[in-house]
């Protein structure tokens, strides 16, 4: 009986993941989806740190991680999340009380996994505190019904709208906001900066160029609505994980910089000077620089055409 309703549960996810596994399997690409999916974010979670349990331990030890001020405008659904655990039931219809214990526990291990505690990732969080806080209500009517049944509907309602009056308040102030402004608040200017950067590139490029950022900030190509000139447009994937794979990805980068270099070379000094990276010389050797914006240093190929030369295919331009 047991194993029928856990499957309930499992047999959703096993569907999923088994359809991706075999698709991927059936194109002939497995290797490269295990290696993004599972390899690389294994070795992103040890990336200055010590791999997942040590960030486990780090999130439940440190009151900076567990009591993030990421979670500052939500925090009386973990308060009463808190306090449903010494007035829950055993069951919930068809459902156990150690299925929401579990779920919430598991959501605080996938926070916690990657180890560098981004505010975005903490929004995992918000689906099981919602549920277990809810849960907490009607417990707590169950409750107040045995022992005071005359303060029931306003005990309950208290509760519900000093909860609701708080987060409300705080979502209020958000919807007063404009995406900048809230993408500071959170974040400072970085995003800020390369949507600004990624538009002014879109206005000096053609659709036929290609650009390339030493960076993390992939904004720049959606703003600029131009591709990268490699496959590996992302820095991180350079700088986690044992040397030997390390140094595979950078031949694979820069066979394909060689091959077809961009039209601009952006450089995030966020990692590092130009002349101290392993690209100085590609650079020096096929750029001149052309401009600074913010923490970016730009640079345009010696060979590109004119901007408005621009003679690739229909194809080519519509991707």
């Amino acid at each position: 009986k047991r194993i029928r309703r856990l499957s309930v549960f499992i047999l959703p996810g096993f569907i999923v993941w088994g359809g991706i596994f075999l698709y991927f399997a059936g194109v002939g690409r497995f290797g490269p989806f295990w290696e993004a999916v599972f390899e690389y974010n294994r070795y992103y979670a040890a990336y200055n740190t010590g791999g997942i349990l040590t960030n486990l331990r780090s999130f439940l030890t440190n009151s900076e991680f567990f009591f993030s001020p990421a979670l500052k405008e939500v925090w009386p659904l973990g308060l009463l999340s808190a306090a449903w655990l010494p007035l829950s039931r055993g069951t919930y219809g068809p459902v156990r009380r150690s299925f929401f214990v579990l779920l919430l526990l598991g959501t605080l291990v996938a926070v916690a996994a990657p180890g560098l505690f981004f505010p975005h990732y903490y929004q995992l969080l918000l689906p099981p505190l919602i549920i277990v806080s809810a849960l907490f209500l009607s417990d707590l009517a169950g409750f107040m019904e045995a022992r005071a049944p005359s303060l029931k509907a306003g005990g309950v309602t208290l509760t519900f709208l000093l909860a609701a009056g708080y987060l409300s308040y705080h979502q209020a102030l958000y919807l007063m906001m404009g995406p900048e402004e809230i993408s500071e608040k959170k974040y400072g200017t970085i995003f800020i900066h390369s949507r600004e950067l990624g538009k002014r590139i879109g206005e000096t490029t053609t659709p036929c160029d290609t650009i390339y950022e030493w960076g993390a900030e992939t904004g720049l190509y959606y703003y600029s609505r131009r591709k990268a000139a490699s496959g590996i447009f992302n820095v991180y994937h350079l700088m986690v994980g044992p040397l030997e794979y390390r140094f595979k990805k950078f031949e694979k980068l820069s066979a394909s910089l060689e091959n077809s270099p961009p039209a601009l070379f952006i450089w995030s000094n966020r990692y590092g000077k130009v002349d101290d990276g392993p690209l100085a010389r590609f650079i020096r050797d096929n750029y001149n620089p052309v401009g600074i914006y913010m923490e970016y240093d730009i640079y345009e190929y010696k060979h590109r055409k004119a901007p408005g030369g621009d003679d690739c295919t229909e194809k080519e331009k519509t991707g």
